[in-house]
């Protein structure tokens, strides 16, 4: 990863139903290869950690090429999709959608603890202690396939919206804060030749976490949309012209 991007846009700026279609198709492509490996990988009488982790960057869809990790809040996963459509119309970039690895946490959990039967949202095939190792474990899994992603990522956008930061500027999901800080944490490396110098855990609570965006550069609508302009050269790196605009990661 390069750099973070603190990204803020309205609903309107994107949900156009050309862009969410065109992110849609990605989004399910991806979603299907990773729900493929996940039931291969449960065939087995004894899970192969490494491969699970591992499992969730899809080679087969994003090859060598350059892409953006989309950071977002449950309530905006149709945002989510319509910015990677754009993305993906306007500068031929693939974005990553993190629900992409988080929305399938329900599914691990079912898989680990043997559960087919759920009767009003509760299992009652499993022990508890059993139960709650496997949850920590998928916890574990989910946090590392997204720092993972994270990692290889060229940059990350986070989708700053008031349904990920609340009136008191703080966020109440624990992946969007733990995304943000490996943004911060993680080693600052372009892949570009020439680089530029929720809901989920079901709480009874809401829990509030201050988020980690003092290193994220803020950018907005009118930002892209000079992206945009920049990138009309089919000769323009989007990723060095998009750092360029931006006065590069220290920004």
């Amino acid at each position: 990863m390069f750099t973070g991007f603190n990204l803020t846009i309205n609903n309107d700026d994107f949900l156009d139903d050309h862009y969410y279609s065109f992110g849609l198709e990605t989004y399910n492509k991806l979603k299907t290869v990773v729900f493929d490996n996940l039931t291969h990988i449960f065939k087995k009488d004894i899970i192969d950690g490494d491969l699970l982790q591992n499992m969730w960057f899809p080679t087969e869809i994003f090859g060598e090429k350059n892409f953006i990790f989309i950071s977002h809040s449950h309530n905006d996963e149709k945002l989510a999709i319509s910015l990677a459509g754009y993305l993906h119309t306007k500068f031929n970039i693939l974005s990553f959608i993190d629900s992409c690895v988080w929305d399938h946490m329900d599914e691990l959990n079912k898989i680990l603890n043997d559960c087919p039967k759920i009767e009003f949202g509760y299992c009652h095939n499993c022990q508890c202690s059993t139960f709650s190792d496997n949850l920590s474990y998928v916890h574990m899994m989910l946090a590392s396939a997204l720092m993972t992603m994270i990692d290889k990522c060229e940059c990350v956008f986070f989708l700053n919206t008031p349904s990920s930061i609340n009136l008191n500027n703080k966020t109440e999901s624990p992946w969007i804060y733990y995304e943000l800080n490996i943004a911060n944490i993680i080693q600052k490396v372009s892949r570009i030749e020439k680089p530029m110098m929720e809901s989920i855990l079901g709480f009874m609570r809401k829990i509030e976490f201050t988020p980690n965006l003092e290193k994220m550069i803020k950018i907005n609508k009118k930002i892209l949309e000079e992206w945009e302009n920049r990138c009309n050269s089919p000769y323009v790196n989007p990723f060095a012209a998009l750092y360029e605009i931006c006065g590069g990661a220290d920004s």
